[in-house]
């Protein structure tokens, strides 16, 4: 539950983090990658629903903060797979105010924030009644209870860069249970934004498509 701040100090910090349950700030620097930089979850542990909503991992972008990863720059997942209540998400909190760039995706919600897969999983008692419980709150309580939440804002940007993945690059990807506020900042990909499961409110910004023009219906 620790609060700190990464400060790198102008320098470059190579490799991948894995961040759990706290609040860490991370400025003045570089992260990089080859895959994802930044892995976020939340609380691996928990004797109840209740007790895992108490306990938040937030991670914060600063201005003077640049990721640079492989396929993703930040990806939010739910607790550990171990976890009964895993893919409820535990109310992680992103805030980027930094610069983001992936060959994929700079931002993205994982699917297993969501209940599909895991309610065809379950299997002790405990774990249906979590599950169904869950489910009688309504997505919309649910979701702010639960899930995760990123908050973009002015003078962020996040943005794919050429590659392999550029063709479907994605600047946000909302897979799973989240809701996405984007206050401000530049966000650009293939798509801007995809939006496979979650809330996404665009108060302000500037997304940029460069992908092929498709009808989104076809």
């Amino acid at each position: 539950d620790a609060k700190f701040v990464l400060a790198l100090n102008g320098q470059t910090l190579t490799g991948r983090i894995n961040f759990t349950k706290g609040d860490m700030t991370v400025s003045n620097g570089t992260l990089r990658a080859t895959s994802q930089v930044l892995n976020v979850f939340g609380r691996k542990t928990a004797s109840s629903a209740e007790e895992a909503a108490e306990s938040h991992t937030t991670l914060t972008i600063a201005a003077d903060c640049s990721v640079e990863g492989g396929n993703f720059g930040v990806a939010v997942f739910g607790g550990d797979q171990g976890n009964i209540y895993w893919p409820l998400g535990f109310g992680e909190t992103v805030n980027i105010y930094g610069k983001i760039k992936a060959l994929y995706s700079p931002i993205q919600t994982s699917g297993n924030v969501g209940m599909d897969t895991y309610v065809a999983n379950i299997g002790k008692n405990a774990e249906v009644e979590a599950v169904t419980n869950a489910l009688k709150m309504g997505v919309s309580a649910m979701m702010a209870k639960y899930g995760s939440v990123v908050n973009i804002y002015d003078g962020a940007v996040l943005e794919t860069v050429p590659g392999k993945t550029e063709d479907s690059s994605q600047g946000i990807s909302s897979q799973g249970m989240s809701t996405y506020n984007i206050y401000g900042g530049k966000v650009s990909g293939a798509e801007a934004i995809g939006v496979k499961g979650g809330i996404v409110n665009v108060m302000g910004g500037e997304m940029t498509a460069f992908g092929v023009k498709a009808n989104p219906i076809e």
